[in-house]
């Protein structure tokens, strides 16, 4: 979720297996660029595969809306996320394992001070 403008874009390639499930495990990596203030919003299959009472799918097209309606702070991720999952299967209870890690780059940048040296006598 781009900060700036409120965006959600899709990192280029497909998901896979969740790390340690299986070895060895073909990996194949993206890049984006944070800037301050982005989220990026890491989640497993059981969040898009979700069924409604008709069955059909909670979607990449739904979760990209629930992400959408909120500002990109993590906690607003999560409730808009649970929000649309709920709207969607009417029921709080999941059939499958649903989850999310969102991360955050901070919005502000703040110097980075590095102090060398030995401390003065008498200070610890």
């Amino acid at each position: 979720i781009r900060r700036a403008d409120g965006t959600v874009i899709e990192l280029d390639g497909d998901g896979g297996l969740p790390l340690g499930v299986a070895t060895p495990i073909g990996l194949h990596t993206a890049a984006v660029r944070l800037d301050p203030g982005d989220t990026l919003v890491l989640y497993t299959d059981g969040v898009t595969e979700a069924f409604s009472p008709d069955r059909e799918m909670f979607s990449v097209f739904r979760l990209d809306e629930a992400l959408r309606q909120c500002s990109g702070r993590p906690e607003c991720v999560v409730d808009s996320v649970h929000r649309a999952l709920f709207l969607h299967t009417g029921v709080m209870t999941r059939d499958d394992d649903q989850t999310l890690v969102i991360l955050q780059r901070s919005p502000v940048e703040a110097p980075i001070e590095i102090t060398t040296g030995v401390p003065a006598q008498g200070h610890a």
